[in-house]
């Protein structure tokens, strides 16, 4: 499996990357279908969603997705039945999208976003941590109007020199291979410590010590 593509947010003039939070803000199971997760390694979850934040209020703007073949089968133009109030052509990221439209997102609690990806540091297969990138920017809702925003900037720096330098490694094997350990990373950004979800890695004992 390759990395997951996640969502992104547009905000202050970028488009950073999202790794959720106390909840995703698009919920697929308010389609009238499911998304088919089995299309792509890149795209286990089916779709991609784009949002943005505009006068401090949270809009779905984009969703790139994969519709199941009998579903869009039956549509008119062969990729996907009418959704947002508007029409989906093809994708880039996904074989079907859907763009051009505003659907105000009712969102509550805290969501992480991430820009400029720091080349060299990536580690793993499957996912990108969030660690991994110079900004961390955590946003916190309320009913889907941004009320607080914190730079989590130097928090995600201290954690990546620790590992770096092995004085922290997950937890939990399983971390390292799915996206868990994002959560992790965003428990670790609420709480600024790591002691839930990283030990300390013992000292190398000396040759000949006992």
């Amino acid at each position: 499996m390759t990395a997951q593509i996640n969502d992104t947010v547009f905000y202050r003039k970028i488009e950073f990357e999202s790794f959720g939070g106390s909840q995703e803000f698009f919920d697929p199971a308010s389609l009238p279908f499911v998304p088919d997760g089995q299309r792509s390694t890149g795209c286990y979850r089916g779709y991609v969603a784009g949002a943005s934040i505009i006068e401090n209020r949270l809009f779905l703007t984009s969703l790139e997705i994969y519709v199941p073949a009998e579903v869009a089968s039956r549509s008119v133009n062969g990729y996907g039945p009418e959704l947002f109030g508007v029409l989906p052509k093809a994708g880039e990221r996904c074989e079907t999208a859907y763009q051009g439209f505003l659907l105000p997102v009712d969102f509550q609690g805290g969501l992480v976003v991430a820009d400029r990806f720091i080349r060299g540091t990536h580690q793993h297969n499957y996912t990108t941590p969030l660690w991994e990138y110079e900004t961390v920017i955590e946003l916190i809702f309320d009913r889907g109007r941004l009320v607080e925003d914190h730079d989590r900037s130097a928090v995600a720096a201290d954690l990546r020199e620790k590992i770096a330098a092995r004085r922290l490694r997950p937890r939990h094997p399983e971390l390292r291979h799915r996206g868990d350990f994002l959560l992790a990373a965003y428990a670790y950004l609420q709480r600024r410590f790591a002691e839930d979800y990283f030990v300390r890695r013992p000292p190398r004992r000396q040759r000949g010590s006992l």
